[in-house]
């Protein structure tokens, strides 16, 4: 505290020593000093300049970090934490779309905005009635499974004209089935006729594409008061022989006047294999109306058989349409089914579920094709 006051006492000394001095201007003259002071700045230094200069700063500082945020926001905000919630969703989703089985299939509208379409049948129920049409140039047969939504058989009507098909030319014709003899019987008209080789044919093959998913070994044939039926230049006929095991693939017919898509019947030589078979799949036909029902990205590599089973091996395809891969596989199957094999096993195709196939199980051939509504 005494060191303070003689430091105090010494600079006030200092201060009175110190010599004096008095300002002799007038408050106008420092007036005239300030008003010329401020006049030379304003003629020297535009006053756009400090303005322009805080606007391009400004300018840079925007460019560097509006499109930071912009990237931080878009890269879903790198820095903050995410909850157990969002986590757990995120991680699912990943695995949902990595899992091995699963094929990478690409997505179009066709097949996301509708459900997938089986052209086959898993079995001929009580509800079914196998049933098979022509064409509209009657070169093609289309075997049909009518499927009514009562649990019965009989009466399961069909207009096949709406499908894009001719008119039912077995409308007037009764078909029986003997399951337990492995029989069908099939009435015609009395007064039935027929005009042209080219329909004559039609009828013989659509009743025995008609009768084929029962797996019949006889065919009887008659008019309703019990005589031979005359069916153009087959003759006078009392019975029809089966369609031969191994003799047909199956591709896709798509008529000009609908939408909807039919497996086919087509022949082969009966001396074929199932692996040349196969590969008959992928060839075009001579008619435009009928396409290969394996994609370009499918190819069958090899098949084998071990007793009733057949091993199909494909060529891993990575990207292909969800429709017509199961398309691809419902054709394989209905021609293996054909060839008297029981089940197939897919291979080579990173496949998991697919319609209503799992199939990186071994698959069950299908018994019947083109499931279509009845008319009730």
């Amino acid at each position: 505290m005494k060191h303070n006051d003689e430091q105090d006492s010494r600079i006030e000394k200092m201060l009175h020593e110190l010599p004096q001095i008095k300002d002799t201007k007038s408050k106008d003259d420092y007036y005239r000093l300030i008003t010329n002071d401020s006049n030379q700045n304003s003629s020297g230094r535009p006053r756009w300049l400090f303005p322009g200069i805080a606007s391009v700063i400004a300018v840079l500082i925007l460019a560097v970090v509006v499109p930071f945020s912009y990237y931080s926001v878009k890269e879903g905000a790198i820095d903050q934490p995410q909850s157990a919630e969002q986590h757990n969703f995120k991680l699912e989703k990943s695995k949902s779309f990595s899992s091995g089985n699963d094929l990478s299939l690409k997505t179009n509208q066709e097949s996301t905005a509708h459900e997938l379409q089986s052209m086959v049948v898993e079995d001929i129920s009580s509800n079914m009635k196998p049933l098979a049409a022509v064409d509209q140039s009657v070169q093609h047969i289309v075997p049909l499974t009518v499927v009514s939504e009562k649990n019965e058989r009989e009466g399961s009507n069909i207009n096949t004209e709406q499908l894009g098909l001719s008119e039912n030319i077995l409308e007037n014709i009764t078909i029986s089935i003997d399951e337990n003899e492995d029989k069908a019987q099939v009435t015609f008209p009395n007064n039935f006729s027929v005009s042209g080789n080219a329909m004559s044919t039609s009828i013989v093959n659509s009743i025995k594409w008609s009768v084929e998913p029962y797996n019949v070994e006889e065919i009887s044939i008659q008019t309703e008061d019990g005589s031979q039926v005359s069916l153009g230049s087959y003759g006078k006929l009392s019975s029809l022989s089966v369609i031969e095991e191994g003799s047909f693939i199956f591709k896709v017919f798509k008529p000009s006047s609908s939408d909807t898509s039919f497996f086919v019947p087509v022949s082969i030589k009966n001396e074929s294999t199932i692996s040349t078979a196969l590969k008959e799949l992928k060839k075009d036909e001579k008619d435009p109306k009928v396409d290969s029902p394996l994609p370009p990205e499918v190819t069958v590599q090899s098949a084998h058989e071990e007793g009733n089973e057949l091993i199909v091996e494909l060529n891993h395809p990575e990207s292909v349409d969800k429709q017509k891969m199961l398309t691809a596989i419902e054709s394989i199957l209905m021609t293996a089914q054909h060839f008297g094999y029981d089940r197939v096993e897919f291979e080579n195709t990173s496949i998991g579920k697919l319609g209503p196939y799992e199939l990186s199980k071994t698959v069950e051939t299908p018994k019947g094709l083109n499931p279509v509504p009845a008319e009730e």
